[in-house]
């Protein structure tokens, strides 16, 4: 009998999309087929991650919680070197550099999955060129480099277009959820839990408070709203803490806009609260593919989303509405179209469709078939 394909998973920020792809993608390999090692920093996450994790055959190699790249770069090296590693999968871009010289030396194939997108000003400069020089060689060491979505890839290519030379040696294979969690019925009653009348239209903000998200323009939005005469009632629940949420409510409550707006802890059963607001805002600035309009759709809640890469990729074709990046008077047109013409019913039609379109299980094979392909 074949032994089982030993995978080293190294991963860099173990935390986000990268936590939630290793749910969804690598929760689901059987432990009679692969064995996986986890290299990754010890983080409030760690717990969490092993919990998602328990059906496979895994095990954890846990760095202090901010290592140095040296450290972290060292102990790959030393794991390929004393264990029987059949094929090494790096999960973004840090991860992949660091792990590419370790596995080049040690003959291993290297998966390297790209979560994130580039962007200019991370190469500002001439350390930022420097930067991009490095990078751009490092990343042609991988046997594969796997982005999550068409516009994640074409981002890579453009920044470093040395390695069209090789496309050979890049694929996409999509992100994807599991449409069972979110082709449910049930609601989080939020209207009642935050002291809101049922009628009033509730916005709901389930990203992080970091400029990649957006908030910001939401605010500016609000503002807009609150403005015009004849508005009908509407209030913003966000979920979750952290990044510049402290920034974020002080501009809201210097700009007297503090009743549109209630701050809830991050929900766990996120596919209730989901079907708990009318729609779901999302003015991000950028994106590799978001699971969160998928998860949306799936559970039929109407979708306001930019078309900055990535998202604008996953509302193509979904009776979700596409609004321009960093447009807030789009936005508060488009939540005053939603109120005033809501289109419920095409997203509850719609649902089944969204669940197949992004079932996650194409994103599992598509991605065993990947580590199947250079394990042999």
């Amino acid at each position: 009998m074949k032994n089982k394909i030993h995978i080293l998973l190294v991963i860099w920020h173990p935390i986000g999309g990268i936590r939630t792809f290793l749910r969804y993608v690598y929760g689901q390999f059987s432990s009679e087929q692969y064995q996986l090692t986890l290299l990754l920093p010890e983080t409030s996450e760690l717990d969490a991650t092993k919990e998602d994790l328990a059906k496979t055959d895994a095990r954890f190699e846990a760095l202090a919680s901010q290592p140095s790249a040296l450290a972290f770069t060292t102990r790959i090296y030393q794991v390929l070197k004393e264990q029987q590693i059949d094929i090494v999968h790096s999960q973004g871009f840090t991860s992949g550099i660091l792990a590419a010289i370790p596995a080049k030396i040690q003959r291993i194939p290297h998966v390297l999955t790209s979560h994130d997108v580039l962007r200019h000003d991370q190469f500002h400069g001439l350390a930022g060129q420097i930067k991009k020089f490095i990078i751009s060689r490092m990343l042609t060491l991988p046997d594969m480099i796997h982005s999550v979505s068409n516009d994640a890839q074409g981002n890579l290519l453009e920044f470093f277009p040395r390695l069209k030379k090789n496309m050979h040696k890049q694929c996409v294979i999509h992100n994807g959820i599991d449409p069972t969690r979110f082709l449910i019925e049930e609601r989080a009653d939020l209207k009642g839990k935050i002291g809101l009348p049922q009628e009033t239209f509730l916005i709901g903000f389930f990203g992080r408070f970091m400029p990649q998200k957006g908030f910001d323009i939401l605010i500016d939005a609000v503002e807009i709203l609150a403005a015009k005469d004849g508005s009908p009632d509407f209030s913003v629940v966000a979920f979750g803490w952290g990044g510049f949420i402290r920034e974020e409510q002080e501009k809201i409550e210097q700009r007297g806009l503090s009743r549109y707006f209630t701050f809830l802890p991050f929900e766990a059963n996120v596919a209730k609260a989901l079907r708990g607001v009318d729609v779901v805002a999302m003015p991000s600035r950028w994106e590799a593919c978001p699971l969160l309009p998928m998860e949306a759709l799936v559970a039929g809640v109407p979708v306001i989303g930019t078309d900055c890469l990535g998202l604008g990729e996953v509302l193509q074709g979904t009776p979700g509405t596409i609004i321009p990046v960093d447009n807030a008077e789009a936005l508060a047109h488009a939540l005053a179209g939603e109120m005033r013409s809501p289109t419920l019913s095409k997203i509850t039609a719609y649902r089944h469709t969204a669940a197949e379109r992004f079932d996650v299980q194409r994103q599992v094979e598509g991605v065993k078939q990947l580590i199947n392909r250079f394990s042999q």
